[in-house]
Protein backbone atom coordinates (compact mmCIF):
# COMPACT_ATOMS: atom_id res chain seq x y z
CA UNK A 1 0.00 0.00 0.00
CA UNK A 2 1.68 3.51 -1.02
CA UNK A 3 1.58 5.54 2.11
CA UNK A 4 3.12 8.60 1.35
CA UNK A 5 2.46 11.65 -1.03
CA UNK A 6 6.09 11.27 -2.51
CA UNK A 7 5.63 7.91 -3.35
CA UNK A 8 2.40 8.15 -5.15
CA UNK A 9 1.72 11.68 -7.08
CA UNK A 10 -1.08 10.69 -9.64
CA UNK A 11 -2.74 13.73 -11.58
CA UNK A 12 -5.95 15.36 -9.05
CA UNK A 13 -8.42 13.64 -12.03
CA UNK A 14 -6.55 9.79 -11.98
CA UNK A 15 -6.53 10.15 -8.34
CA UNK A 16 -10.03 10.67 -8.17
CA UNK A 17 -10.88 8.16 -10.83
CA UNK A 18 -9.18 5.48 -9.64
CA UNK A 19 -10.68 6.23 -5.72
CA UNK A 20 -13.78 6.21 -7.43
CA UNK A 21 -13.62 2.77 -9.43
CA UNK A 22 -11.78 1.29 -6.47
CA UNK A 23 -14.54 2.37 -4.56
CA UNK A 24 -16.58 0.78 -6.99
CA UNK A 25 -15.06 -2.84 -6.85
CA UNK A 26 -14.57 -2.62 -3.14
CA UNK A 27 -11.56 -1.89 -2.84
CA UNK A 28 -9.27 -0.13 -0.05
CA UNK A 29 -9.76 2.78 -1.47
CA UNK A 30 -10.66 5.03 1.77
CA UNK A 31 -7.13 3.64 3.23
CA UNK A 32 -4.69 5.98 0.71
CA UNK A 33 -6.31 3.99 -2.71
CA UNK A 34 -4.04 1.13 -2.36
CA UNK A 35 -4.25 -0.75 -6.16
CA UNK A 36 -3.94 -4.11 -5.09
CA UNK A 37 -3.36 -7.14 -7.34
CA UNK A 38 -6.99 -7.99 -6.59
CA UNK A 39 -8.50 -4.37 -7.04
CA UNK A 40 -6.89 -4.39 -10.71
CA UNK A 41 -7.56 -8.19 -11.50
CA UNK A 42 -11.42 -7.61 -11.30
CA UNK A 43 -11.52 -4.60 -13.15
CA UNK A 44 -9.63 -6.57 -16.03
CA UNK A 45 -11.97 -9.30 -15.86
CA UNK A 46 -15.17 -6.70 -15.93
CA UNK A 47 -13.52 -4.63 -18.75
CA UNK A 48 -12.87 -8.41 -20.52
CA UNK A 49 -17.10 -8.92 -19.95
CA UNK A 50 -17.75 -6.45 -22.02
CA UNK A 51 -15.18 -6.31 -24.74
CA UNK A 52 -16.41 -9.94 -25.09
CA UNK A 53 -20.43 -8.68 -25.07
CA UNK A 54 -19.13 -5.90 -27.56
CA UNK A 55 -17.37 -8.98 -29.57
CA UNK A 56 -20.78 -10.85 -29.81
CA UNK A 57 -22.74 -8.22 -30.85
CA UNK A 58 -20.64 -6.87 -33.75
CA UNK A 59 -19.45 -8.80 -36.83
CA UNK A 60 -15.79 -7.46 -37.33
CA UNK A 61 -14.33 -9.90 -39.56
CA UNK A 62 -10.35 -8.94 -40.58
CA UNK A 63 -10.19 -5.97 -42.73
CA UNK A 64 -13.66 -4.34 -41.28
CA UNK A 65 -13.20 -0.43 -41.29
CA UNK A 66 -16.52 -0.10 -39.53
CA UNK A 67 -16.69 2.99 -36.59
CA UNK A 68 -17.46 -0.25 -34.08
CA UNK A 69 -15.50 -2.53 -35.07
CA UNK A 70 -12.47 0.13 -34.57
CA UNK A 71 -13.56 0.91 -31.36
CA UNK A 72 -13.57 -2.80 -30.39
CA UNK A 73 -9.62 -3.30 -31.85
CA UNK A 74 -8.26 -0.45 -29.90
CA UNK A 75 -10.12 -1.67 -26.77
CA UNK A 76 -8.42 -5.64 -27.60
CA UNK A 77 -5.39 -3.81 -27.97
CA UNK A 78 -5.80 -1.55 -24.69
CA UNK A 79 -6.93 -4.71 -22.57
CA UNK A 80 -3.58 -6.53 -23.88
CA UNK A 81 -1.66 -3.50 -22.83
CA UNK A 82 -3.13 -3.41 -19.58
CA UNK A 83 -2.72 -7.35 -19.00
CA UNK A 84 0.82 -6.83 -19.62
CA UNK A 85 1.18 -4.27 -17.04
CA UNK A 86 -0.57 -6.09 -14.56
CA UNK A 87 1.48 -8.90 -15.25
CA UNK A 88 4.79 -7.04 -14.71
CA UNK A 89 3.33 -5.50 -11.56
CA UNK A 90 2.28 -2.38 -13.03
CA UNK A 91 -1.37 -1.65 -11.67
CA UNK A 92 -1.96 1.83 -11.48
CA UNK A 93 -0.83 1.81 -15.59
CA UNK A 94 -3.02 -1.66 -16.14
CA UNK A 95 -5.83 -0.05 -14.21
CA UNK A 96 -5.77 3.25 -16.27
CA UNK A 97 -5.23 0.92 -19.69
CA UNK A 98 -8.48 -1.43 -18.73
CA UNK A 99 -10.57 1.39 -17.98
CA UNK A 100 -9.57 3.49 -21.29
CA UNK A 101 -10.63 -0.11 -22.95
CA UNK A 102 -13.65 -0.74 -20.81
CA UNK A 103 -14.71 2.75 -22.27
CA UNK A 104 -13.64 2.19 -26.21
CA UNK A 105 -15.47 -1.42 -25.94
CA UNK A 106 -19.13 0.37 -24.25
CA UNK A 107 -18.26 3.27 -27.53
CA UNK A 108 -18.63 -0.10 -29.76
CA UNK A 109 -21.67 -1.25 -27.96
CA UNK A 110 -23.27 1.79 -28.22
CA UNK A 111 -22.08 2.25 -32.00
CA UNK A 112 -23.23 -1.64 -32.75
CA UNK A 113 -27.13 -0.79 -31.22
CA UNK A 114 -27.66 1.52 -34.00
CA UNK A 115 -26.35 0.03 -37.35
CA UNK A 116 -26.14 3.19 -39.11
CA UNK A 117 -24.85 5.59 -36.34
CA UNK A 118 -21.24 4.63 -36.65
CA UNK A 119 -21.25 4.76 -40.29
CA UNK A 120 -22.99 7.77 -39.95
CA UNK A 121 -19.85 9.43 -38.37
CA UNK A 122 -17.79 8.23 -40.42
CA UNK A 123 -19.78 9.31 -43.69
CA UNK A 124 -20.14 12.55 -42.40
CA UNK A 125 -17.00 13.19 -41.46
CA UNK A 126 -15.57 12.22 -45.40
CA UNK A 127 -18.72 14.90 -46.63
CA UNK A 128 -17.15 17.88 -44.25
CA UNK A 129 -13.55 16.82 -45.41
CA UNK A 130 -15.20 16.96 -49.21
CA UNK A 131 -16.32 20.38 -48.38
CA UNK A 132 -13.30 22.00 -46.92
CA UNK A 133 -11.23 21.06 -50.24
CA UNK A 134 -14.11 22.50 -51.67
CA UNK A 135 -14.15 25.79 -49.88
CA UNK A 136 -10.69 26.13 -49.52
CA UNK A 137 -8.77 27.18 -52.04
CA UNK A 138 -10.97 29.78 -53.19
CA UNK A 139 -11.39 31.29 -49.69
CA UNK A 140 -7.03 31.21 -49.65
CA UNK A 141 -6.98 33.01 -52.82
CA UNK A 142 -9.28 35.88 -52.02
CA UNK A 143 -6.72 36.97 -49.15
CA UNK A 144 -9.94 38.04 -46.99
CA UNK A 145 -8.26 37.66 -42.74
CA UNK A 146 -11.44 37.10 -41.43
CA UNK A 147 -12.73 34.95 -43.84
CA UNK A 148 -9.09 33.04 -43.74
CA UNK A 149 -9.62 33.03 -39.77
CA UNK A 150 -13.02 31.60 -40.16
CA UNK A 151 -11.24 28.84 -42.66
CA UNK A 152 -8.64 27.78 -40.05
CA UNK A 153 -11.33 27.63 -37.21
CA UNK A 154 -13.56 25.18 -39.72
CA UNK A 155 -10.25 22.87 -40.09
CA UNK A 156 -9.81 22.95 -36.27
CA UNK A 157 -13.12 21.99 -35.34
CA UNK A 158 -13.02 18.98 -37.66
CA UNK A 159 -9.65 18.10 -36.23
CA UNK A 160 -11.19 17.82 -33.05
CA UNK A 161 -14.20 16.15 -34.65
CA UNK A 162 -12.24 13.44 -36.05
CA UNK A 163 -9.88 13.16 -32.44
CA UNK A 164 -14.02 12.55 -30.89
CA UNK A 165 -14.47 10.04 -32.97
CA UNK A 166 -11.34 8.23 -32.79
CA UNK A 167 -12.00 8.34 -28.57
CA UNK A 168 -15.36 6.72 -28.78
CA UNK A 169 -17.62 9.89 -28.67
CA UNK A 170 -19.57 9.95 -31.55
CA UNK A 171 -21.88 12.98 -30.86
CA UNK A 172 -19.20 15.26 -30.18
CA UNK A 173 -17.65 13.79 -33.42
CA UNK A 174 -21.20 14.78 -35.24
CA UNK A 175 -21.10 18.36 -33.12
CA UNK A 176 -17.61 19.18 -34.48
CA UNK A 177 -17.44 18.20 -38.01
CA UNK A 178 -21.55 20.12 -38.21
CA UNK A 179 -19.58 23.19 -36.76
CA UNK A 180 -16.33 22.82 -39.09
CA UNK A 181 -19.19 22.82 -42.39
CA UNK A 182 -20.82 25.93 -41.09
CA UNK A 183 -17.51 28.01 -40.29
CA UNK A 184 -16.49 26.55 -44.18
CA UNK A 185 -19.82 28.10 -45.62
CA UNK A 186 -19.47 31.66 -43.79
CA UNK A 187 -16.06 31.87 -44.34
CA UNK A 188 -16.52 31.31 -48.04
CA UNK A 189 -19.61 33.86 -48.28
CA UNK A 190 -16.98 36.28 -46.24
CA UNK A 191 -14.29 35.51 -49.10
CA UNK A 192 -16.75 36.17 -51.81
CA UNK A 193 -18.47 39.10 -50.51
CA UNK A 194 -14.93 41.10 -50.42
CA UNK A 195 -15.33 42.31 -54.10
CA UNK A 196 -18.05 44.30 -56.08
CA UNK A 197 -21.33 43.28 -57.73
CA UNK A 198 -19.79 42.81 -61.24
CA UNK A 199 -21.65 40.25 -63.56
CA UNK A 200 -18.21 38.63 -63.91
CA UNK A 201 -17.88 38.27 -60.04
CA UNK A 202 -22.04 37.02 -60.10
CA UNK A 203 -21.26 34.40 -62.34
CA UNK A 204 -18.02 33.42 -60.47
CA UNK A 205 -20.59 33.36 -57.34
CA UNK A 206 -23.25 31.19 -58.67
CA UNK A 207 -20.68 28.57 -60.84
CA UNK A 208 -19.29 27.60 -57.04
CA UNK A 209 -22.67 27.15 -55.65
CA UNK A 210 -23.24 25.27 -58.39
CA UNK A 211 -19.96 23.18 -57.31
CA UNK A 212 -21.48 22.66 -53.57
CA UNK A 213 -24.63 21.80 -54.75
CA UNK A 214 -22.83 18.82 -56.85
CA UNK A 215 -21.37 17.80 -53.89
CA UNK A 216 -24.33 18.10 -51.30
CA UNK A 217 -26.47 15.52 -54.14
CA UNK A 218 -26.27 13.23 -51.29
CA UNK A 219 -28.98 14.97 -49.41
CA UNK A 220 -31.76 13.98 -51.49
CA UNK A 221 -30.85 10.81 -49.87
CA UNK A 222 -30.28 12.09 -46.42
CA UNK A 223 -33.57 11.81 -45.07
CA UNK A 224 -34.38 15.20 -43.44
CA UNK A 225 -32.29 17.03 -45.61
CA UNK A 226 -34.00 16.06 -48.71
CA UNK A 227 -36.54 18.72 -48.89
CA UNK A 228 -33.14 21.39 -48.15
CA UNK A 229 -31.43 20.71 -51.08
CA UNK A 230 -34.77 20.59 -53.22
CA UNK A 231 -35.34 23.80 -51.67
CA UNK A 232 -31.78 25.07 -52.37
CA UNK A 233 -31.64 24.10 -56.26
CA UNK A 234 -35.01 25.83 -56.47
CA UNK A 235 -33.21 28.90 -55.03
CA UNK A 236 -30.37 28.81 -57.81
CA UNK A 237 -32.51 28.47 -60.57
CA UNK A 238 -33.86 31.89 -59.88
CA UNK A 239 -30.61 33.12 -59.40
CA UNK A 240 -29.55 31.87 -62.45
CA UNK A 241 -32.21 33.65 -64.18
CA UNK A 242 -31.97 36.87 -62.48
CA UNK A 243 -28.37 36.84 -64.13
CA UNK A 244 -29.44 35.92 -67.65
CA UNK A 245 -31.54 39.18 -66.75
CA UNK A 246 -28.53 41.28 -65.87
CA UNK A 247 -29.70 41.55 -62.58
CA UNK A 248 -25.91 40.55 -61.04
CA UNK A 249 -27.00 41.95 -57.66
CA UNK A 250 -30.10 39.80 -56.98
CA UNK A 251 -28.36 36.88 -58.57
CA UNK A 252 -25.36 36.47 -55.96
CA UNK A 253 -28.34 37.50 -53.37
CA UNK A 254 -30.05 34.54 -53.96
CA UNK A 255 -27.07 32.60 -54.59
CA UNK A 256 -25.72 33.21 -51.04
CA UNK A 257 -29.46 32.15 -49.61
CA UNK A 258 -29.48 28.76 -51.56
CA UNK A 259 -26.25 28.17 -49.78
CA UNK A 260 -27.92 28.90 -46.38
CA UNK A 261 -30.06 26.42 -47.26
CA UNK A 262 -28.01 23.91 -48.18
CA UNK A 263 -25.85 24.47 -45.18
CA UNK A 264 -29.41 23.71 -43.01
CA UNK A 265 -29.97 20.97 -44.93
CA UNK A 266 -25.60 19.45 -43.93
CA UNK A 267 -26.91 20.34 -40.43
CA UNK A 268 -30.44 18.04 -41.01
CA UNK A 269 -28.91 14.83 -42.62
CA UNK A 270 -29.06 12.11 -40.49
CA UNK A 271 -28.44 9.27 -42.40
CA UNK A 272 -25.78 7.95 -45.16
CA UNK A 273 -26.16 8.01 -48.76
CA UNK A 274 -27.73 3.43 -48.96
CA UNK A 275 -25.23 1.40 -51.68
CA UNK A 276 -29.02 0.51 -53.11
CA UNK A 277 -30.18 3.99 -53.72
CA UNK A 278 -26.96 5.13 -55.69
CA UNK A 279 -27.02 1.50 -57.55
CA UNK A 280 -30.55 2.33 -58.78
CA UNK A 281 -29.79 5.80 -60.07
CA UNK A 282 -26.39 4.32 -61.79
CA UNK A 283 -28.87 2.04 -63.95
CA UNK A 284 -31.35 4.58 -64.42
CA UNK A 285 -28.77 7.04 -65.49
CA UNK A 286 -27.03 4.13 -67.41
CA UNK A 287 -30.26 3.45 -69.45
CA UNK A 288 -30.86 7.53 -69.80
CA UNK A 289 -27.54 7.89 -71.40
CA UNK A 290 -28.33 4.71 -73.98
CA UNK A 291 -31.69 6.32 -75.13
CA UNK A 292 -30.06 9.91 -75.97
CA UNK A 293 -26.92 8.18 -77.55
CA UNK A 294 -29.35 7.61 -80.42
CA UNK A 295 -30.14 10.68 -81.18
CA UNK A 296 -26.72 13.21 -80.03
CA UNK A 297 -26.58 13.20 -84.05
CA UNK A 298 -23.30 14.65 -85.62
CA UNK A 299 -23.47 18.44 -83.71
CA UNK A 300 -20.29 18.92 -82.11
CA UNK A 301 -21.56 20.83 -79.35
CA UNK A 302 -24.03 18.06 -78.37
CA UNK A 303 -21.32 15.30 -78.93
CA UNK A 304 -19.57 17.60 -75.94
CA UNK A 305 -22.53 17.53 -73.70
CA UNK A 306 -22.68 13.95 -74.24
CA UNK A 307 -19.63 12.63 -73.74
CA UNK A 308 -18.92 14.80 -70.40
CA UNK A 309 -22.29 13.27 -69.43
CA UNK A 310 -20.92 10.06 -70.18
CA UNK A 311 -17.83 10.63 -68.25
CA UNK A 312 -19.30 11.79 -65.60
CA UNK A 313 -21.43 8.43 -65.77
CA UNK A 314 -18.05 6.25 -65.55
CA UNK A 315 -16.43 8.78 -62.72
CA UNK A 316 -19.72 7.73 -60.57
CA UNK A 317 -19.58 4.27 -61.28
CA UNK A 318 -15.80 4.60 -59.86
CA UNK A 319 -17.10 6.35 -57.02
CA UNK A 320 -19.82 3.06 -56.29
CA UNK A 321 -17.26 0.81 -56.87
CA UNK A 322 -15.27 2.45 -54.29
CA UNK A 323 -18.07 2.48 -51.74
CA UNK A 324 -17.99 6.65 -52.20
CA UNK A 325 -21.89 6.67 -52.57
CA UNK A 326 -22.06 10.70 -51.64
CA UNK A 327 -19.37 11.35 -54.72
CA UNK A 328 -21.07 9.06 -56.79
CA UNK A 329 -24.80 11.09 -56.64
CA UNK A 330 -22.58 14.43 -57.23
CA UNK A 331 -21.63 12.66 -60.27
CA UNK A 332 -24.30 11.40 -61.60
CA UNK A 333 -26.36 14.89 -60.74
CA UNK A 334 -23.89 16.44 -63.38
CA UNK A 335 -24.02 13.57 -65.71
CA UNK A 336 -28.12 14.11 -65.33
CA UNK A 337 -27.70 18.23 -65.98
CA UNK A 338 -26.10 17.23 -69.56
CA UNK A 339 -28.29 14.78 -70.58
CA UNK A 340 -31.00 17.61 -69.82
CA UNK A 341 -29.86 19.84 -71.83
CA UNK A 342 -29.54 17.85 -74.86
CA UNK A 343 -33.32 16.80 -74.73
Amino acid sequence: MFTSRTMFRPTGARLLACALVLAALGGPAGEGFAQTSADVQRALEITQGVIDRASSQLSCPPGEQSLGCAYLSQAVTLQASARGSYGSGFYRDALALTLRARDRAYSALRVGADATAGEFVRFSLERTDALLDRVGPPVRESGVEAALRLLDVAFDAQRRAKQAALDGRPRVATTATYQARERALRALRLSDGARGMTPERALSILSRTDDLLGDGSWLAEGGASASYLTRALSIQARARTRLDAGDSRRAIELSFQARDVLGQGLAKADRPVRKAAVERELSANGAALDAVRLRVGDDAERRRRFEHAEEHQRRAQEHFGAGRFAAALSELRASKDDLAKLQ
